[in-house]
């Protein structure tokens, strides 16, 4: 529908599982074809992972659940990401997206300004490709982290060290920092 795919969900509402839109700032829309977006599956911001133009992509109050597989992988250009008020599930703040409860940062994005970004006390999980491209040189870890997402820290040529020894880290997942 427009420029964008989807499936539906077991409950009928949608699944976006692609984006052809060419706006440098997306809005994911809350309803399509009169169904509630509540789901971003793993190329719901598109397939071609060579030529993504958003800078900046706004996710509706509706959707609830994110692909573990991180949409905004290969967002090459993006610099902002923004959650809905009223959004029950997430959060964004300085334009990165995190969990309600900030136990879960999910999309550092990849062209966001600064090079340093000390990750806030309490976030327990680093997800899937959170930092992934990202052109950040250090980040502080809080103690709080325990486990570090697939790709986490992924294709990062400027960063320089993470320091992991006051954490609390049970798992680093398969090429969290290759």
């Amino acid at each position: 529908s427009g420029d964008f795919k989807y499936s539906l969900t077991p409950s009928g509402n949608v699944c976006i599982e692609d984006c052809t839109s060419t706006a440098e700032s997306l809005v994911i829309p809350d309803t399509i074809d009169g169904k509630k977006v509540t789901d971003l599956g793993k190329t719901a911001l598109g397939s071609d992972h060579e030529n993504s133009p958003f800078v900046s992509v706004t996710i509706p109050a509706s959707v609830e659940y994110i692909s573990e597989e991180n949409p905004f992988m290969y967002c090459t250009k993006l610099k902002e990401i923004k959650v809905e008020s009223g959004n029950a599930d997430f959060v964004a703040e300085d334009g990165i997206l995190y969990s309600k409860d900030k136990t879960t940062i999910y999309c550092y994005p990849c062209c966001k300004d600064g090079d340093n970004f000390d990750i806030p006390d309490g976030v327990k999980v680093i997800g899937t490709a959170a930092f992934y491209d990202s052109k950040i040189i250090t980040v502080s870890i809080p103690s709080t982290v325990e486990e570090i997402g697939v790709f986490a820290f992924s294709n990062i040529l400027r960063l320089s060290a993470i320091d992991l020894r006051n954490t609390k880290v049970k798992a680093i997942n398969p090429y969290a920092f290759s």
